[in-house]
């Protein structure tokens, strides 16, 4: 990988590619990387709006990924979202959830909502 990452999250693309965010590596990352399995590469990609460990990463009906929780700088509980465009390379923030948490789980359901469920964040508060 492009970065040592501890507690990152990884999201399958519709491309075969595989996007990788955030961890921890001394400190929190707000860094993201795609790894193609064709070649075996890895290529940063853009930036996520906040540093963020033990999160979630789910694709989305339009082939975006909802990035959610986790925790950040200082140890902080997270509770906001962005969505990455592989079409762009970008992250956007989005708005935040009702609840911090980390090391949760995001799923997507037939209707195009996402369940988020699991650990809040002060639970986990540095184990990343």
């Amino acid at each position: 990988m492009t970065a040592a990452r501890q507690a990152p999250t990884a999201a399958l693309l519709p491309s075969g590619m595989v996007l990788i965010t955030g961890g921890y590596n001394g400190s929190y990352l707000k860094t993201a990387e795609l790894y193609n399995p064709a070649n075996g590469t890895f290529t940063a990609t853009g930036s996520m709006a906040s540093p963020r460990s033990a999160h979630t990463a789910a694709l989305l009906d339009a082939g975006t990924v909802l990035v959610a929780g986790g925790e950040g700088s200082g140890h902080a509980d997270l509770n906001g979202a962005e969505y990455f465009d592989p079409s762009t390379g970008t992250f956007t923030a989005v708005g935040n959830m009702t609840t911090a948490r980390c090391a949760h789980t995001a799923t997507r359901l037939p209707n195009a909502l996402v369940l988020i469920a699991g650990v809040k964040a002060a639970a986990c508060r540095g184990r990343s």
